[in-house]
């Protein structure tokens, strides 16, 4: 009796075992153009493909890697049962964007268009339902994401709605709820179950004069937020909330983050990623145990970093573990002593801790070839001659005395440049924009750490006190690198700068009509600049949040429509697709130049301004730039009055 009942439960086990498998297996038809994903099957639609997102993985990782991960097919067999049943989704998870990798894979999977907004405080009705645009002096209705995506069929995804003010959001309730919405124009949206009703008793026509317009079955709703009060913003009402159905996306595993990590690195020995998973994972442990109101001034650990930290480990062997995790956890910046203790003790258990009298940077920066064109991409037939970029050839030299040569993106005019004596404890004296500046061997070791990451593709923040040299390191950055003469734009941030003012500012012509004009950002992105904002500390720490898609994916969508998509996406659309350039710029879709890159400035945060979240966090790579020491500054001033006696100095 007792080997049947045990014999009963292991077939139980093993019958539940092996469901589980099927959710490890995405099948794709290619005759009927169907995707079956754990037993869970929907039809892949075919319209609009310019609009449905490509190739969403990582950047810097496999593609086919992060698709077959176990946790991703889970996520996506949920969200494929919650489309089946027309139920919009609530994505809740850590800062970073994985929750919106996930919605735009789904979207991917089943080609299904979508709309992305990222909500901020400064969001209104008019950016979810309908903008008023003046055009030869006559007031024109403008449908904006929510209209488009529920008239077309599309799906619309909202990220960050823990920043929009509480008045705003439920302006959607009735559309997620009913499918209905009133519109500025007069027209009223009505859910296709209740059109097709009154189709019966009434004609087209009769529907069209009462102005009403069916909503597509297929429209639906993914929103992106952050679980309030663990992180700051505003919980949703729980009307709001009860119109969707949420997912709880933790980090990945260990396991599944060492296979990304492998493939986007795979010359980096396997010990160091772990070192560097382990050290994630410790940090994460302490978030979720009893320590966790010990750790509420530090910011989470960006896990989705790890990736741009392993292609720097990657590209330039001899940087420290302890330097790359500083780099992408600025715990030095935002801890007090005893939490700063706790974490630092955490690294030295592990051999990550820097020596005290070490720097954080191992490199310097010794030379600068000429700029050399670069194609596009092979067979880039067509492409604007906009988007043609350069590199220069840099030389790196570390501590160790090994030197290391890479290729930089770059301006079209660069001045080759090289240390005549090699790495040293001297001064250097240089011209940049006709003043003189000194090199320090600190501000050397700074410009190679910058230099490594517009390298492998990553944006940075520099952050030290007024009058520390930041503007100034940043000037020779792009002095170096070709930028200042081509494409240096700089954003001085001020205190109640809004989103628009960050992307785009409204502008209104003589005779009335109102236009959007781009911001240096944006006029950065499409020319393959060096954007700079000067101050983010000043932004209300909700706004910044507005350009993660563009600092993750390279992607952006602008206020009056315009979307910039990376350059492979474009590619794609130009030569699959079949999309003249003509075409592309009708639906004003532009390709985000491959030689864009965007440094911020800041001051270190404090209790007052504690403008270093646990989002923004995720966005950089962070360097800190400190008061020069005294010996520092008498060789600085060595430099400047080589007459002055030494008794003076």
């Amino acid at each position: 009796m007792d080997d049947s009942n045990a014999l009963r439960r292991l077939q139980t086990l093993l019958l539940h075992l092996q469901k589980a498998n099927l959710y490890d297996s995405l099948v794709v038809e290619p005759t009927s153009g169907d995707v079956t994903l754990g037993g869970v099957t929907a039809a892949v639609g075919s319209s609009d493909p310019e609009k449905v997102p490509f190739q969403v993985a990582p950047f810097g990782s496999g593609l086919e890697t992060f698709r077959q991960l176990k946790e991703v097919l889970h996520h996506l067999r949920w969200m494929l049962q919650k489309d089946q049943l027309a139920q919009d989704m609530f994505l809740i998870g850590a800062p970073g964007p994985f929750r919106r990798w996930l919605a735009f894979r789904f979207c991917e999977l089943i080609g299904r268009p979508a709309e992305y907004v990222a909500l901020s405080r400064d969001t209104v009705e008019s950016d979810l339902k309908q903008r008023r645009e003046v055009r030869d002096s006559t007031v024109h209705y403008i449908d904006q994401a929510a209209v488009r995506a529920a008239l077309n069929g599309w799906l619309l995804v909202l990220e960050g709605v823990e920043k929009c003010e509480r008045n705003v959001l439920p302006v959607l309730n009735n559309l997620l709820e009913a499918r209905e919405m009133t519109l500025d124009d007069g027209r009223s949206l009505v859910s296709a179950q209740r059109y097709d009703q009154l189709l019966k008793t009434h004609s087209a026509e009769q529907l069209q004069a009462l102005r009403l317009v069916r909503v597509h079955p297929a429209f639906r709703v993914i929103a992106l937020g952050l679980p309030v009060p663990k992180f700051p913003g505003n919980p949703l009402d729980p009307p709001l909330r009860s119109r969707f159905q949420a997912r709880h996306v933790p980090p990945l595993p260990m396991a599944a983050r060492l296979s990304l990590l492998r493939e986007a690195a795979p010359t980096v020995p396997l010990n160091s990623l772990r070192q560097l998973l382990s050290f994630a994972e410790s940090i994460r442990a302490l978030e979720m145990g009893d320590t966790r109101e010990l750790l509420s001034k530090l910011p989470h650990f960006p896990h989705d970093s790890l990736l741009t930290a392993a292609r720097l480990l990657e590209m330039f062997p001899d940087v420290p573990l302890g330097a790359v995790i500083r780099r992408i956890f600025p715990y030095d910046l935002v801890a007090d002593a005893s939490d700063r203790g706790l974490i630092e003790s955490m690294l030295d258990s592990q051999t990550l801790l820097l020596p005290a009298a070490a720097s954080a940077h191992t490199y310097e920066l010794v030379g600068v070839g000429a700029a050399k064109p670069v194609a596009v991409a092979d067979g880039a037939d067509g492409v604007p001659e906009s988007l043609r970029r350069y590199v220069v050839e840099v030389t790196l030299c570390s501590a160790s005395g090994s030197s290391v040569s890479c290729a930089v993106p770059s301006g079209p005019l660069v001045e080759p440049w090289s240390l005549l004596a090699g790495p040293s404890q001297e001064a250097a004296v240089s011209h940049v924009g006709g003043r003189r500046v000194v090199e320090l061997p600190l501000h050397r070791q700074l410009l190679a750490a910058l230099t490594q990451d517009v390298a492998i593709g990553a944006d940075v923040c520099i952050v030290g006190c007024k009058g520390s040299g930041k503007s100034v390191m940043v000037e020779l950055l792009a002095e170096r690198l070709g930028y200042r003469a081509h494409g240096l734009e700089i954003v001085y941030i001020y205190k109640d700068m809004s989103s628009r003012d960050l992307l785009q500012r409204r502008v209104t012509h003589d005779n009335g009509d109102t236009s959007w004009a781009a911001s240096p950002l944006v006029r950065a992105c499409l020319t393959g600049g060096l954007a700079v904002l000067d101050g983010i500390h000043r932004l209300h720490r909700g706004t910044l949040g507005l350009i993660q898609r563009l600092v993750h994916d390279r992607e952006l969508t602008l206020f009056d429509g315009t979307r910039l998509v990376r350059l492979e996406r474009y590619l794609h659309m130009r030569r699959k697709l079949g999309l003249s350039e003509q075409r592309l710029q009708q639906e004003r879709i532009f390709a985000v130049h491959p030689s864009f890159r965007l440094v911020t400035l800041a001051s270190p945060p404090t209790p007052k301004n504690a403008w270093l979240t646990a989002e923004i966090a995720s966005m950089f790579h962070f360097h800190h730039m400190p008061d020069l020491p005294p010996p520092a500054k008498a060789c600085l001033l060595r430099a400047l009055f080589p007459a002055m006696p030494p008794s003076v100095l």
